[in-house]
């Protein structure tokens, strides 16, 4: 999937976590919204751990969210489907009928090296594999393979202060060098077309 494609995914993601991140962490029955993880940030490792348990906790709460809002959605596409049949046909009607609703990837995170620069600084590079299961149907072509078993590494540089450890950069190993993951930048141009 083309990284851009994620952006709104991503987006979502994030505002969700901005939203529930100051929430008392308990199970309120009437949002759908689990526990909130307990976060630990005694070493730069438990910092990473916490982190990747937000970003978890974000997923599933979207996850449950979505099952929440199910019932009108099941209807509003059922309405769509029905309409489409009087605008579309052949593989285009094939196309909106078949189409799934997307899986959130599960990712293995492993730590694999962590060195310190002085007492408040410190380095950690992780491997993260994708290890969501491959739909059946799907035809995965060998360099497919190959990336889901070798994975991508990232450094995460964690600095100490405010009472614990905070990641501060997230560097993705990338062919040609490293790149920071969340570097503000200018505005995006829309130019893609993801859809007609």
């Amino acid at each position: 999937m083309n990284p851009t494609m994620r952006i709104p995914i991503t987006f979502i993601s994030i505002a969700l976590l901005a939203l529930h991140l100051s929430a008392p962490a308990q199970v309120n029955s009437n949002d759908g919204i689990a526990a909130r993880p307990m976060l630990n940030r005694a070493t730069p490792e438990e910092c990473l751990k916490s982190y990747w348990a937000l970003k978890e906790w974000v997923v599933t709460t979207h996850r449950n969210l979505g099952k929440e809002l199910k019932g009108r959605q099941v209807e509003a596409e059922r309405l769509f489907l029905e309409s489409l049949d009087e605008v579309t046909a052949g593989e285009t009607l094939r196309w909106f009928r078949e189409v799934e609703q997307p899986i959130p990837d599960l990712m293995s995170r492993t730590i694999v090296a962590t060195s310190f620069e002085g007492p408040n600084k410190a380095q950690v590079l992780v491997n993260i594999k994708n290890v969501t299961p491959i739909p059946s149907g799907a035809r995965p072509s060998q360099i497919d393979m190959e990336r889901r078993l070798k994975g991508k590494n990232f450094k995460y540089v964690v600095t100490l202060g405010d009472g614990g450890w905070k990641i501060s950069e997230v560097w993705a190993d990338e062919p040609g060098g490293s790149l920071m993951v969340y570097e503000r930048g200018l505005p995006r141009v829309p130019v893609y077309v993801f859809w007609d």
